[in-house]
């Protein structure tokens, strides 16, 4: 048995299986199957399931869809057992079935990137060593593909893959420890109690931000960190954002470019009394509302993860969290 990833997309990679969620609606890649195979929705009862011919219009034979219920609810638990129950499925159903794909699930929707690798992982490798019901899936043949469009992800992924079972290995740039070690550590036992809420544009001009630095700061810390995509949800925002923050211990929130879903998430966490972390790149002007608040200066990324790091360490202990 191998777990790898591609670096493909997931409507031009031969499988026998391609396993996706539907979470209400599609998003993503989920919709990208579903407009090229004509059928839109591919849709299920939330705990159901179904396998859906593919007619020769993507390159995978079969797609099996599971529905997981509202996307608000799908958390790093519900991921594992969503990798977990596919491969049951695929057992039972598709036994001749040797060439599987999954898509990564959570980063897309602000979930911590990390975290939810080690939990897809985790559901996989449980149900092809731990269950009897895919004893016969575990030959030598037998490949599941974590298909990721996204180079610098597919990078990360593989870099987990590689630490697993051996020593844990540092990224190649420097970066934070992708590996099994670091995610059982920020998930606090399985729990996942200590988690941060991040307060910034989810854009491709903050990416850098994002993966070199807030996010391995949080990491270092043994902390999860989280965001939400304002335009990936369909439902009531307010309400999400306000899940989000109520849930995590402190809110890091980057303020270059004044974006007004950041100040409405730093607003809502000043409101429920949860510590706010406030980044602002030097040389820019602060808002007039948060002038009177204490601002983390950076000048370059780098700088940032040292600054934050550091910043999160003493905010973590002297709260206890």
């Amino acid at each position: 048995m191998i777990i790898d990833v591609l670096e493909s997309d997931v409507r031009a990679t031969p499988l026998d299986v391609l396993v996706l969620k539907y979470a209400e609606t599609h998003r993503g890649a989920d919709l990208a199957v579903a407009l090229a195979m004509g059928k839109t929705p591919l849709a299920v009862d939330t705990g159901d399931h179904k396998f859906f011919p593919s007619n020769n219009r993507i390159e995978a034979k079969e797609v099996l869809v599971l529905g997981v219920g509202p996307l608000g609810d799908f958390d790093y638990r519900e991921i594992a057992a969503f990798a977990r129950k596919a491969l049951q499925l695929i057992s039972q159903s598709r036994p001749e079935a040797r060439r599987i794909g999954i898509t990564l699930h959570g980063p897309g929707y602000g979930l911590d990137e990390l975290a939810s690798i080690g939990s897809l992982v985790g559901g996989l490798v449980e149900a092809l060593t731990q269950d009897h019901r895919v004893d016969g899936l575990g030959s030598g043949d037998f490949r599941v593909s974590i298909i990721e469009s996204s180079s610098r992800r597919a990078k990360r992924i593989r870099e987990y893959l590689n630490s697993a079972g051996s020593r844990p290995i540092l990224a190649q740039d420097g970066g934070e420890l992708f590996s099994p070690a670091a995610a059982t550590a920020i998930s606090s036992g399985g729990t996942y109690e200590r988690r941060l809420f991040a307060a910034m544009p989810f854009n491709d001009d903050f990416l850098d931000h994002w993966e070199l630095a807030i996010q391995p700061a949080a990491h270092e810390n043994n902390v999860v960190i989280e965001r939400l995509d304002h335009a990936h949800f369909t439902g009531e925002i307010v309400a999400e954002i306000r899940t989000r923050i109520e849930r995590a211990s402190a809110v890091v929130a980057l303020l270059d470019q004044n974006n007004p879903n950041v100040f409405l998430e730093v607003g809502y966490a000043w409101g429920v009394r949860k510590p706010a972390v406030l980044l602002l790149k030097e040389g820019q002007d602060a808002p007039f509302d948060v002038r009177s608040q204490r601002l983390i200066r950076y000048s370059r990324i780098g700088d940032l993860k040292a600054t934050l790091s550091r910043e999160l360490k003493g905010l973590l202990v002297n709260a206890a969290i």
